[in-house]
């Protein structure tokens, strides 16, 4: 299993914060499996296209 630990905007000192109905603004992450794809993703690439959840899901280390 692989781990990816850093900051997501580190060059910005206040991250923003979203209301409900209103758009995410576009950003590129490094995408950290085995797949044929790019080394990144960004949000402007699913647009148009479908539906994007991005989901952080913190402080798990269960078994399953």
């Amino acid at each position: 299993m692989e781990f990816w630990e850093g900051e997501l905007f580190p060059d910005k000192e206040v991250a923003m914060a979203l209301t409900e109905g209103q758009k995410a603004p576009d950003f590129t992450l490094p995408v950290k499996f085995k797949m044929p794809q790019p080394d990144t993703i960004s949000l402007k690439s699913y647009q148009g296209k479908q539906n994007a959840l991005l989901l952080f899901y913190l402080l798990d280390w269960s078994p399953g």
